[in-house]
């Protein structure tokens, strides 16, 4: 016995619905987003991020007097690496975030021999965000400051903006686009860890 199926795609959604003999209607997104996109209560309340193989900057002159070369303590990426971070909607269906206190390695202004301190800063508020901006685009930025600052392009350990492969609406994995330790007058990039990937998981 033959059986009719009619498909239809439609391209504001991304979304195919499929019309089987017995007129079942199934639903699904091609390429891996099936909460539709920033579609109140269909997206992930809650997601996780988790950071690996971070590493830590060497040092660099972030420009001024004799004391302002930066470097970073040494269990700053250690602290942030291999951790699962939950994150959770802003209000906007497609925007997570989270602000997370906690000793989180220490940020060191010294001398040109980058061993001589001069002054060391507490790195104690941990921010990350998450957004979709599109069904295959997503920006992942997170940083170190010193509370209550907010993130800052100097103060990344973590910067993502690309089409990675979605799967169950924003789960996906992407490397750092940060790989170079870079001086940004009057931040040195050197206090930030660099490199590494980044793990999104949905939760709820």
């Amino acid at each position: 016995m033959a059986i009719t199926i009619k498909a239809q795609f439609n391209p504001n959604t991304l979304k195919a619905s499929f019309v089987v003999g017995n007129d079942t209607a199934q639903i699904f997104n091609p390429i891996g987003n099936d909460c539709g996109f920033c579609t109140t209560e269909e997206t992930p309340a809650v997601i996780s991020i988790r950071f690996t193989g971070l590493t830590n900057c060497d040092c660099c002159y972030g420009g001024g007097g004799v004391n302002d070369w930066y470097w970073p303590s040494d269990d700053l990426a250690a602290a942030l690496n291999g951790n699962d971070y939950t994150l959770t909607q802003t209000g906007d269906p497609c925007i997570w975030s989270t602000a997370i206190d906690g000793d989180w390695g220490t940020m060191i202004t010294g001398n040109e021999d980058c061993v001589t301190e001069g002054s060391s800063t507490a790195l104690d508020l941990l921010r990350i965000s998450v957004t979709k901006v599109s069904n295959v685009n997503v920006i992942i930025e997170a940083c170190l400051v010193t509370s209550p600052l907010t993130c800052y392009p100097a103060a990344r350990f973590f910067f993502y903006n690309g089409n990675p492969t979605i799967a169950d609406c924003i789960d996906c994995t992407v490397n750092n686009d940060i790989t170079v330790c870079q001086s940004i007058p009057p931040i040195c990039g050197a206090i930030r860890p660099l490199d590494g990937s980044a793990q999104i998981t949905e939760i709820v």
